[in-house]
């Protein structure tokens, strides 16, 4: 598809939900600002409890209490003045009968002075928008969260085309290598989403962690309470920089800004995930590699000092290679197979007919599993073991899902997202 003027550089990205996300706020539900309408099946989030001591709806005695049952006696209280306060609510969220029975479980265990465990949930990142006249918190998907998985597979494209040494300079070092201002994600800017069509539909349940391969001993870790987007219609805007445009510090065009034209950059993107969701989909052997010398020790000051020119140099990749049978396909809910397995159609066939839109496959948020977030040919996932020595391979040995229970069948990966691009 040849496009014409701004069209080449400015786009409109509907983006919609292929499986359950969760992009975290940094934030989470906890029992001292929630309360949940078993009968409903909804959680009501107040936030701050002072407008509600303001107006006389709840009574400062329930903040005399201290120590470990404090936030609960605070919960307790919510619940028994649910029916009066629901209104003050920010915004409510549907809840799963999992989470309804665990919560049940958890009211108990307070009554008989066992409570030790939290009950916190992992909160998807919201904010204001007008509707009809009224004020609410709608779960959204970041621009920057869309640009960090786009550039992953431009990051993947970039080191196969100019190779590591010039992918580490543009990418990799910042001390030595380019500034910002000299670097190839200045050129691609991503708007925050919004919602169409309706509100996103949101959850909360469990996240699921089960074995890819079935010798993996860690591969069952306690389940998560999370809130996802099930259901959801976003969209967002994309500018690219015009040809000549895309320059550095000394007016040079930045190298590889070729790659940022419309339909190379969907290709690399489609060429970087959609072979994760036809693994995942379809299971079988897999050729795993486990690497013989162990990298440093990565905390965040470290990485880019230490970890990536270890796995940049080849003399320390050195592997065993096993062929494994990836089990993920027994996990997963027919539900969200058979629609994946349609959308990979659309995917592949509406780009070749060039219907004057783009398809594009991305995985966002967390939990959407480290080959998704890393390139292929400098891979290195630290595989992690109680009681044993932890070791590194170029594939994660575990599959997080998600599921209304905490059952580790018929569930649901994390991630998943549809993206038209049309030009404007």
């Amino acid at each position: 598809m040849s496009l014409k003027g701004s069209e080449q550089y400015h786009f409109k990205i509907k983006i919609e939900t292929l499986s359950p996300i969760i992009i975290g706020s940094g934030e989470e539900y906890e029992p001292y600002n929630f309360a949940i309408d078993r009968q409903e099946k909804r959680l009501y989030f107040f936030g701050d409890l002072y407008p509600l001591l303001q107006k006389g709806l709840i009574f400062p005695y329930i903040f005399s209490t201290s120590g470990p049952s404090a936030p609960w006696r605070i919960h307790f209280e919510l619940q028994r003045q649910l029916p009066r306060i629901k209104e003050e609510a920010l915004y409510s969220v549907e809840v799963t009968d999992g989470i309804i029975s665990e919560h049940i479980r958890f009211e108990r265990r307070f009554q008989e002075n066992q409570l030790k465990a939290k009950f916190e949930i992992k909160r998807h990142i919201r904010k204001q928008a007008k509707k009809k006249g009224k004020y609410t918190w709608w779960p959204y998907i970041p621009g920057s969260s869309l640009k960090g998985a786009i550039m992953t597979a431009l990051q993947a494209q970039y080191f196969r085309k100019f190779g590591a040494e010039e992918w580490w300079k543009m990418f990799g070092e910042t001390k030595r290598g380019l500034s910002p201002t000299e670097r190839l994600g200045k050129c691609l800017k991503i708007s925050d989403s919004r919602p169409i069509k309706e509100v996103p539909t949101a959850e909360v349940g469990f996240g699921v962690s089960v074995p890819r391969f079935r010798y993996e001993p860690n591969g069952n870790s306690m389940p998560v309470y999370l809130e996802v987007v099930k259901k959801g219609y976003w969209q967002s805007t994309l500018r690219i920089a015009p040809a000549g445009e895309c320059l550095g510090d000394q007016g040079r065009e930045i190298k590889g800004a070729q790659l940022l034209e419309i339909s190379n950059l969907v290709k690399s993107v489609n060429d970087h995930y959609v072979p994760l969701l036809k693994q995942q989909l379809n299971g079988g052997n897999v050729l795993v590699k486990f690497f013989e010398k162990v990298p440093p020790d990565r905390p965040k000051e470290k990485y880019l000092r230490e970890f990536l020119p270890w796995a940049l140099n080849p003399n320390n990749r050195k592997f065993i290679e096993r062929k494994m049978v990836d089990y993920t396909p027994e996990y997963l809910a027919k539900e969200f197979v058979d629609r994946a397995k349609k959308e990979l159609k659309r995917v592949e066939t509406d780009n070749k007919l060039k219907k004057g839109s783009f398809k594009m496959l991305l995985r966002v948020g967390q939990h959407s599993q480290s080959r998704a977030v890393t390139i292929p040919e400098i891979r290195a996932i630290e595989i992690r073991r109680k009681r044993e020595r932890n070791y590194w391979s170029d594939n994660e040995t575990t599959f997080w899902g998600y599921h209304g229970r905490k059952e580790r069948e018929n569930l649901f990966p994390f991630g998943w997202v549809i993206c038209t691009i049309t030009p404007i």
